[in-house]
């Protein structure tokens, strides 16, 4: 999953978006959390949400999987 979100974030970094004619920059940052058994589904998003704000302090662009 990683690997893909890597690739996202260096094609958006090499790709600037022109919109009416103003250049922007975009960066993604991307919180992650595994689907295990006996995990519910508002448990894996709550995961998810927690690796996305951890990953929002460390600045942009970054990925980071819920442990």
């Amino acid at each position: 999953m990683k690997t893909i979100l890597v690739r996202i974030q260096e094609y958006l970094k090499n790709n600037p978006i022109n919109w009416k004619d103003v250049i922007l920059s975009v960066t993604l940052t991307f919180g992650v959390a595994e689907n295990r058994e006996n995990t519910s589904f508002m448990e894996i998003c709550e995961e998810a949400d927690n690796a996305l704000y951890k990953g929002k302090s460390y600045g942009r662009n970054c990925i980071v999987v819920y442990e």
